[in-house]
């Protein structure tokens, strides 16, 4: 039973409390320490005055700005140092209300009556950081559902925004991350968006391709299996998300930047296997040519430049 006496009894706390204790399976007692440590982060968040200081609320939207500005600020780091006697994790608490929130994002988001289906299998979602140029010039934006596919091909619906007058899907950075970890890999026509003048090199590049935004990674973090990453490949390629010539580029650009490093060795020797994998992926079905000839194309117009 409930009955801690710290805390107010609001519904929002007991919510979070049952779908603990019936979704995630945890323990009476250590539900009981995640809530209360959610209660004083709230507490945490008022006190330092942040821009929406509400965990327990209605709105979710205030609840994923509260836990995105703890996740993202420096004071959040010094409090778990003062916490190191906590039987809950500060960190742990938000991450898994985070994806109550999503939980129940998702459940709201499902229509009572029937509405026009905004996304299909062409529709390109938008991982965000920051406030997008939609929101800042007021565009006309509601919610609704994308579908993405997940390991063992399971579909999957995540709570989105949708632009009316651009005509597009977003997520923010963090509510996408947090689905990632709730579903690990997410197939679909995914694109990170970052605002002002951005170019992507080395690690960056490599975070921000559509790969990695589906779930593929060699990571020591995400440790996936050779057939899981494989599995991710085959399934950009089969359902057009990307080229078999796009992997392969990226793959090359990761072995040729990273390769340099004697501490990257581990996750080179993954990308070189998964690149022998993309290139004779499904090399039966292509058309054949017979080649004849082979002619240094690049340097010999260079010289047929520099001489005339």
């Amino acid at each position: 039973m409930y009955t801690h006496n710290h805390i107010s009894r609001n519904h929002y706390e007991k919510e979070f409390y049952k779908w603990l204790q019936e979704e995630r399976k945890e323990s009476e007692p250590r539900s009981r320490q995640m809530v209360i440590e959610l209660a004083r982060l709230e507490l945490l968040a008022d006190v330092l005055g942040f821009q929406s200081s509400k965990l327990f609320s209605r709105l979710s939207s205030d609840v994923l700005e509260t836990c995105t500005e703890f996740i993202k600020s420096g004071v959040l780091k010094e409090y778990i140092l003062s916490c190191r006697s906590c039987i809950i994790d500060p960190l742990d608490a938000l991450k898994e209300y985070m994806t109550y929130i999503i939980d129940k994002l998702t459940a709201e988001r499902r229509p009572k009556q029937p509405r026009p289906l905004l996304w299909n299998n062409n529709s390109v979602l938008y991982v965000h950081k920051g406030k997008i140029s939609c929101q800042k010039n007021g565009h006309n934006i509601i919610s609704t559902t994308a579908v993405l596919v997940s390991l063992g091909n399971k579909t999957v619906e995540l709570n989105v925004s949708y632009c009316q007058d651009c005509k597009k899907f977003f997520i923010g950075e963090e509510e996408y991350n947090a689905y990632r970890r709730k579903y690990g890999a997410l197939i679909g026509n995914i694109r990170l968006e970052s605002h002002g003048t951005c170019t992507y090199t080395g690690e960056l590049l490599s975070e921000a391709s559509p790969l990695r935004l589906c779930g593929y990674t060699v990571n020591k973090t995400d440790n996936l299996s050779t057939e899981t990453r494989r599995y991710i490949i085959a399934k950009i390629i089969n359902t057009g998300i990307m080229r078999k010539s796009e992997v392969i580029s990226y793959l090359e650009y990761f072995i040729d930047h990273n390769g340099r490093q004697d501490r990257n060795q581990a996750a080179v020797e993954k990308w070189r296997r998964d690149l022998v994998f993309t290139m004779n992926y499904r090399i039966e079905e292509q058309d054949r040519y017979r080649i004849t000839d082979i002619k240094p194309n690049v340097f010999h117009n260079y010289y047929h430049r520099v001489t005339t």
